[in-house]
C-alpha cells in the first residue's frame, strides 16, 4: 500500500481495498515516502484502519514513517486541544520508526494536552522484530531490495528466497536506509549467501547504512564482498 499526496479523507476507499488485499496476506506494507500533509481526518481514518488490521492479527511495517512523523509534529502544538487523532499517529509513528527518545518527548505532551495518563512505549512483538524474509524481498525499485528495522533471528533459511531471486543478476543494491540494527547471528547468515554471491562474479553493494552498522558489517568482513555505503549524516 503506498500513500501520495493528502492524508486525508480520501484515504478511507484505500483503506478499503487495503483491507480486501490484506485477507490473503500476513503482513501490510504502508509506503508513506509519498505523502505531503495530513489532517485529523486523515490520520483518524488510518488509525482505524490500524486497529482493525490488528484485530486481524495482521502484521503492518510503515515504509519512511519519520517522513509522516516530521509532517504530523510541524502541526501539533502542545496545550491546544486539538487534532488528537494525529498525536496518536504520531506516536504509533515513532513506535515503527524505533523512536523511543521522540516517543517518549510526544506521549508527555499528548497527556498533558488532552489531561490524560502518557502512552506507554512498547517494545515491538517478536513478529515484527523477526521479519527478515518478507522484508527482504520487498524490491525498493527495479535493481534493490530492502533491509528494514531489526534484523534479528533470522536464519539461512529465510535468506535462501533472496538469493535465488537475486542469483539471476550480476550488479545489484541492498537498500538499507530503514536498518535499524542487525545481530551477530543475522549477520553471519547474511554474509556467507553475499560470499557465495560474491564467489559467483556478482557485483554487490548495500547502500544506505548507518554509520554504526556500517562499521560493524566492516568489522565482520561484508566489506571483502559488497561495496558498504553510509548514509549521509
Amino acid at each position: 500500500m503506498s500513500l501520495s499526496g493528502v492524508l486525508d479523507a480520501g484515504i478511507g476507499e484505500v483503506l478499503k481495498q487495503t483491507m480486501k488485499l490484506a485477507a490473503t496476506s500476513t503482513l501490510v506494507r504502508m509506503d508513506l515516502a509519498k505523502l505531503t500533509d495530513a489532517d485529523n481526518n486523515g490520520a483518524t481514518l488510518l488509525m482505524r484502519g490500524l486497529a482493525a488490521l490488528k484485530r486481524a492479527k495482521k502484521e503492518i511495517v510503515f515504509g519512511s514513517p519519520e517522513h509522516l512523523a516530521q509532517i504530523l509534529a510541524a502541526k501539533l502544538v502542545p496545550g491546544e486541544r486539538i487534532n488528537e487523532a494525529m498525536w496518536l499517529l504520531l506516536l504509533e509513528l515513532y513506535q515503527q520508526a524505533f523512536r523511543q527518545d521522540a516517543f517518549e518527548e510526544a506521549a508527555v505532551n499528548y497527556a498533558v494536552t488532552f489531561e490524560v495518563s502518557p502512552p506507554s512505549w512498547e517494545a515491538l512483538s517478536a513478529r515484527t522484530e523477526d521479519l527478515p524474509q518478507e522484508v527482504l524481498l520487498a524490491e525498493s525499485k527495479a535493481e534493490e531490495f530492502m533491509l528494514h528495522g531489526q534484523m534479528v533471528g533470522a536464519t539461512a533459511a529465510d535468506l535462501a528466497p533472496l538469493e535465488r531471486a537475486l542469483a539471476g543478476r550480476d550488479d545489484f543494491d541492498i537498500d538499507a536506509h530503514q536498518l535499524v540494527r542487525i545481530d551477530p547471528g543475522s549477520a553471519g547468515h547474511l554474509l556467507e549467501m553475499l560470499q557465495r554471491l560474491h564467489g559467483a562474479g556478482k557485483k554487490l553493494r548495500i547502500i544506505g547504512l548507518s554509520t554504526l552498522v556500517a562499521a560493524y558489517l566492516e568489522t565482520l568482513g561484508f566489506a571483502e564482498v559488497a561495496e558498504l555505503r553510509a548514509r549521509a549524516i
